[in-house]
């Protein structure tokens, strides 16, 4: 049987007392001129290395909603040790701040601007925690708490009963007081900054972060890394623990199976266009009773075939409309086969280093025309309908070439 599975990195075991599963953002400073910040904190009680983490965002309103605009890595060697936290701090912030910051950031938060924590990699994450969203422009900042467009000059500490990252902003900032994760105190309140307390269970506990469970992974995906944390167990001294993964086809035949012995996180597994893949953990006293246990499923990407050169041809374009700049352009597309195509996944570049990517499903029906454009408003586009918009952030010339 083909071995599935690729060890990574080291596992994040936890010791016998209270912790929580992850990391998360534990502190957000929107404060007068450059006093700005995020503060992450590591319950997990091991030391954790940053080099799988990243805290992408996007700025006022993306281009493609629901997708990060940056992908911002943490530093090479950064850790953030077991109960402690790790600030992120704008360069030019108070010496107050910058005391504190173990990396800066020019770019933070101006209010409006989502920040995500992630693990993984830029091509394939999964959201741990979210301040903000990517999902447009809220104004001048997102309410929390009831307080009114508390992003922007305020500061929020995360409430020590949150044990774990929140994916779901709109759940994590809450409507009031009570149903908010977070506290909203004055702007230029630093007072709490460098240090957190998280007041969780001792319950024991198995969590696989990543995948979510229901995700469907991106077009193309081959691999995806399996991450878990454990709470209040230890491998070897209070029990172990067993991972069992399977495959399934669209009728729900088994495709494959593999377990595994006390698994390493994160660890990867090669998956298979079409198939459904489930995922469990179970930790086992050393009396041999389920102490806890956790599944996830998710699903692979559809599987597609990949069309023939020429099947899709520019057969008009619109470049430099009023010819004093490069906004304002599209160009239109033709199917020539006998087949719809989906064009998510494709690129579209030039011969230089402009390109962008088509995220969501566009189909172009057989012998079907498609119109790709700068703008939405046909006003901007001399009067052109566009059926998909790359937004102004990307200014392509009249050579262009369609990827696959």
């Amino acid at each position: 049987m083909k071995k599935l599975y690729i060890i990574l990195l080291t596992l994040i075991t936890t010791a016998s007392f209270s912790q929580t599963t992850d990391l998360f953002f534990s502190q957000y400073g929107e404060g007068s001129g450059n006093n700005k910040f995020l503060e992450i904190y590591n319950g997990t009680g091991q030391d954790v290395d940053l080099s799988n983490y990243a805290f992408p965002s996007v700025a006022n309103d993306p281009d493609v909603p629901g997708m990060h605009e940056y992908w911002n890595d943490f530093p090479e060697g950064a850790v953030v040790a077991s109960g402690d936290v790790y600030v992120i701090a704008h360069p030019s912030a108070s010496d107050e701040i910058t005391a504190t910051a173990d990396h800066f950031h020019q770019y933070l938060s101006n209010g409006d601007d989502g920040y995500a924590l992630a693990l993984g990699t830029e091509e394939q994450y999964s959201v741990i925690d979210f301040i903000g969203d990517f999902n447009g422009d809220p104004g001048d900042g997102w309410d929390v708490a009831g307080v009114v467009e508390a992003t922007k000059n305020h500061t929020l500490t995360r409430k020590s009963s949150v044990c774990q990252g929140n994916s779901d902003w709109d759940a994590s900032r809450g409507t009031n007081e009570e149903d908010s994760e977070w506290i909203v105190t004055e702007q230029n309140d630093s007072s709490g900054l460098g240090s957190h307390v998280a007041e969780c269970s001792n319950d024991v506990s198995v969590l696989i972060t990543s995948p979510a469970n229901g995700v469907t992974l991106a077009p193309g995906t081959s691999e995806v890394a399996v991450a878990f944390s454990i709470s209040n167990f230890e491998l070897g001294v209070d029990g172990y623990a067993t991972l069992a993964f399977q495959s399934m086809d669209a009728e729900g035949n088994m495709v494959e199976t593999e377990m595994l012995d006390n698994p390493i996180s994160p660890f990867t597994i090669t998956v298979t266009c079409g198939l459904t893949y489930q995922v469990s953990i179970v930790l086992y006293n050393n009396d041999e009773s389920t102490a806890a246990n956790n599944t996830v499923i998710f699903y692979a990407p559809t599987c597609v075939d990949c069309p023939d050169v020429g099947s899709v041809i520019i057969t008009e374009i619109l470049n430099n409309a009023d010819g004093s700049d490069d906004g304002k352009e599209w160009f239109e597309i033709y199917n020539t086969s006998d087949s719809a195509i989906d064009l998510q996944d494709w690129s579209v570049r030039d011969e230089g280093s402009n390109a962008f990517t088509i995220f969501e499903s566009l189909v172009i029906e057989a012998g079907g025309f498609l119109v790709l454009g700068e703008e939405t408003d046909p006003v901007l586009n001399s009067g052109a309908e566009v059926d998909y918009a790359w937004g102004t952030n990307t200014n392509l010339p009249l050579v262009m070439v369609m990827m696959k």
